[in-house]
């Protein structure tokens, strides 16, 4: 992708082969399974691997800590409400 002046974002070569390349090459076995997060900024992907239990991997931003509390209180109460014997560290 190129703006205007043909100038191209650094994010553009990082198509899904390149990011699954990545992965195996850190001693990872992938399953094919790529999807991309929604995070504009750092570009998050969750992979599948093989012969591994599903994981999911959350993060939380937020301006205050007091703000950040309530994000992740919102989301255990979403996620108890729907599996509430799940643990979560958080």
């Amino acid at each position: 992708m190129t703006d205007q002046e043909g100038s191209t974002h650094p994010f553009d070569a990082l198509t899904p082969d390149v990011i699954l390349d990545a992965v195996d090459s850190a001693g990872f076995v992938t399953d094919g399974r790529l999807m991309g997060l929604n995070s504009f900024e750092n570009r998050v992907y969750q992979v599948g691997l093989e012969d591994t239990t599903p994981v999911v991997v959350m993060r939380f931003e937020a301006d205050t800590d007091e703000a950040l509390a309530r994000i992740q209180a919102e989301f255990k109460a979403a996620i108890l409400a729907v599996a509430p014997t799940v643990e979560l560290p958080f």
